[in-house]
């Protein structure tokens, strides 16, 4: 099991139903890329032209839970401002929420945050059926209420560097 990838459910009060997602923590991901362990991610990047030869771009997540009326298999990339070196594309048919700025730093205190300037990004993409954005405020804690009060919490302004992808519906041609 990698250590960036955990379960997680909350309530999307839009949908009117529990998110059963597949959490893909970006911050985690880079620190298990830079892990030279036998279980770290460093071993399966930089690898001689025999092997593979490039890094880690690109992860596709997938969950298999069951869906019900009142579930919703989807993907959540959280922890996301600053991606690998060499960029990140996150991929999957189901919907994906993206919570908290993406993509916006270097890692060496430059950020990315005003509207037009990529100077300090990476090459990034988010592909799904659907592209929701939770804010930096977001807590799963304030929506899994029932009661308006719970919910009622100021969104942060929230910054996504990426090309974005979406919808899952075959076109009809015309």
């Amino acid at each position: 099991c990698y250590s960036f990838v955990t379960n997680q459910t909350f309530y999307d009060y839009r949908e009117g139903k529990t998110v059963q997602a597949v959490q893909v923590d970006v911050g985690l991901l880079n620190t298990w890329l830079a892990n030279g362990s036998a279980t770290g991610g460093a071993q399966y990047n930089n690898l001689t032209m025999d092997d593979y030869g490039h890094d880690i771009w690109s992860i596709y997540a997938y969950s298999d839970v069951g869906l019900d009326s009142s579930t919703l298999p989807a993907v959540r990339v959280t922890d996301g401002a600053q991606l690998p070196t060499q960029g990140l594309t996150v991929s999957t048919q189901l919907p994906l929420y993206v919570e908290g700025n993406y993509n916006t730093t270097d890692g060496s205190g430059n950020y990315s945050t005003t509207l037009g300037n990529t100077t300090y990004t990476r090459p990034a993409a988010l592909l799904g059926d659907a592209l929701t954005v939770l804010s930096a405020n977001w807590s799963d804690a304030y929506n899994s209420g029932t009661s308006a009060g719970s919910r009622n919490v100021s969104a942060a302004n929230t910054t996504i560097n990426a090309a974005t992808m979406d919808g899952i519906v075959p076109s009809n041609g015309t």
